[in-house]
């Protein structure tokens, strides 16, 4: 699996967990929902978007050293 094929599946599975949840929500709407949404739901955007920058600066310095290396 290439490092870009990596940032397309973590993105992927980001946008499936939003729809989930979207629709888990239209039926779940209580305090316990809302305290669930902040404390598990919404960081896995933060911590996904750690991620793909880290894959990106760690692919474009594999690229850096491949040319280093011709």
């Amino acid at each position: 699996m290439s490092r870009s094929s990596g940032v397309g599946i973590l993105s992927d599975a980001v946008k499936s967990l939003h729809l989930s949840w979207q629709r888990c929500r239209s039926s779940w709407s209580d305090q316990t929902a809302d305290r669930f949404e902040k404390e598990f739901i919404d960081p896995v955007e933060g911590a996904a978007r750690q991620s793909r920058d880290a894959m990106e600066r760690l692919q474009s310095i594999c690229e850096e050293a491949r040319r280093a290396c011709e």
